[in-house]
């Protein structure tokens, strides 16, 4: 093999050190069976790597007709690599029974018996169309998000970009305008790089089923602690049954001890029973106790959004509140279905072209409420 562009081969072994290194990342974090299917990914770029390690062979050899074999097999992996991706997303879009994976697994194994000319056609053919499922599974994954974890999936979102784009600067029709290929290489490090940070940043795969862990809500008056709201939000099963009343002046009370115990102006955000966890937002008005399988960052950012429209749809209520919790069932049971009981988001790409930057401040805004 004889590298005569030693800048292109190192960028090259940068970019499968982070294919496995990203892999890695993702395999390891795959023990829950809801999220195998993200996990999984991390085998895409097992197979991503193994296609780089064929395509330097191919890139540096002297006679390319000699060395076809090298290019075929990576685009075998190549293949392979699409069908984990294709996997992730009809696992997420359900509707199509993975028969474009199917389709993808029988072109990588049909490539291994065409002519090197026809291997590249076909390529050239189905990468867009990976690209296009790629964009779907990451607006479903941005729908079914909120908050930081919605904004990392973004930074991945964008780091996938990247690398398509990489490779598609790479191909063979663009040599003409990329000779050397290290601008479309670089290009592919950077999304490499977003993709690994977007991944990073995501506390748990179990961020993107919030829905499965919730258990009840409680709503109660900060101050006299009388329940003016409760509703259980299990998908399966019977809730426990429980006095919306005590279970109120029970937290409460847990409240108010702690905080007289440990001397502390912050308040309490979670209570941890081993199998359940009670995760607490305080508004101006109201106390919400979000009874839980799993403590996840995203329900502690949906809370405060919660309470947020709670306490602006009824401000007048609380103000001249005299003891009646009737009169908030009907509205805080629509915020309720809308907050914590929607799975999809269908509005979240959705921006007012008049407060554009705004907008994009806000969603990059690294704020916590």
């Amino acid at each position: 093999m004889n590298i005569d562009n030693p800048i292109l081969f190192s960028l090259y072994s940068i970019e499968i050190f982070l294919d496995f290194e990203l892999a890695l990342l993702l395999l390891f974090r795959g023990k829950p069976r809801a999220t195998r299917h993200i996990a999984m990914l991390g085998l895409a770029y097992v197979f991503f790597g193994i296609t780089r390690i064929f395509l330097v062979f191919w890139d540096f050899e002297d006679i390319h007709h000699t060395t076809e074999s090298y290019y075929i097999i990576g685009a075998f992996f190549a293949f392979l690599a699409m069908s984990v991706f294709m996997f992730a997303s009809e696992f997420l879009i359900a509707k199509t029974k993975h028969a474009f994976t199917i389709c993808f697994l029988a072109v990588a194994v049909t490539c291994l018996f065409l002519p090197f000319q026809v291997v590249r056609l076909v390529y050239y053919i189905f990468a867009p169309l990976l690209i296009c499922f790629t964009i779907v599974f990451l607006c479903l994954l941005m729908s079914l998000t909120s908050g930081s974890v919605r904004k990392n999936f973004f930074v991945v979102f964008v780091g996938l970009c990247l690398y398509g784009a990489g490779y598609a600067f790479s191909a063979e029709l663009l040599k003409p305008i990329f000779p050397a290929k290290v601008f479309p290489s670089l290009l592919i490090l950077a999304g490499l790089a977003f993709t690994g940070m977007g991944f990073m940043n995501i506390p748990s795969f179990q961020e993107i089923h919030w829905d499965d862990s919730l258990l009840h809500v409680f709503v109660f008056h900060i101050n006299t602690s009388a329940c003016i709201f409760d509703e259980s939000l299990i998908k399966v099963g019977k809730d426990s049954e429980i006095s919306a009343d005590l279970f109120s002046s029970g937290v409460s009370g847990i409240i108010n001890i702690i905080k007289e115990m440990v001397q502390s102006e912050k308040k309490l955000k979670v209570l941890d029973h081993e199998d359940k966890k009670i995760i607490l937002e305080y508004g101006e008005y109201i106390t919400v106790a979000l009874v839980t399988v799993r403590d996840l960052k995203i329900l502690h950012e949906k809370l405060p959004q919660y309470i947020s429209r709670i306490e602006g749809e009824s401000r007048a209520r609380f103000e001249h509140w005299n003891g009646e919790i009737t009169q908030f069932s009907e509205r805080i049971k629509a915020i309720t279905k809308d907050v914590l009981e929607t799975k999809y988001d269908g509005s979240w790409w959705k921006i007012d072209p008049k407060n554009i930057v705004k907008e994009i401040r806000k969603f990059f805004s690294s704020k916590e409420n």
